[in-house]
């Protein structure tokens, strides 16, 4: 509020400059210019800067906090409930499994669920803990402490935090 009470004060006192240098002055009153470009470059470079950043920004807003990758495989992270589900389609193909109906019906509502918004299926943390110690696949080590160090723990910090 105190910004905006402080330019529209430079613009009605830069109106009244200009009124009177072309009262009194005439066609030589290009010297006001100056006054206004300096009143309003600030305000317009901020606005060009904020412009910028909302255009860099945009493509990456519906990724942003929820993509991660592993081993150049994109895994997509979802949060629901006060927690961290993550996309099934993501995971399973990583440790050789396949997405199949009946491996979804196994699971129990709590550790896997179909999210109609996002319209994916998604794991819980413990069930996919469980899921990947259960496996024989090289990569379902590495796939879980990856998860751990780069989604689970960063993710609980942030929890801490607020």
């Amino acid at each position: 509020m105190k910004v905006i009470v402080h330019y529209a004060l430079g613009v009605a006192i830069c109106a009244a400059l200009t009124h009177l240098a072309i009262q009194y002055m005439g066609a030589s009153a290009v010297v006001v210019v100056v006054l206004w470009g300096a009143l309003l470059a600030k305000p317009i470079l901020g606005l060009l800067l904020w412009l910028y950043h909302v255009c860099a920004d945009a493509p990456l807003k519906p990724f942003q906090g929820r993509y991660y990758a592993f081993n150049q495989v994109q895994v997509r992270v979802v949060e629901a409930n006060d927690a961290l589900w993550v996309v099934d389609e993501d995971i399973l193909p990583i440790v050789g499994l396949s997405v199949s109906e009946i491996a979804r019906r196994q699971a129990k509502a709590c550790d896997y669920f179909y999210d109609k918004r996002e319209k994916l299926w998604l794991y819980s943390e413990s069930y996919l803990q469980t899921l990947l110690q259960k496996s024989q696949h090289a990569e379902s080590v590495k796939l879980r402490l990856w998860l751990q160090r780069t989604v689970y723990i960063p993710y609980q910090n942030k929890q801490k935090i607020r």
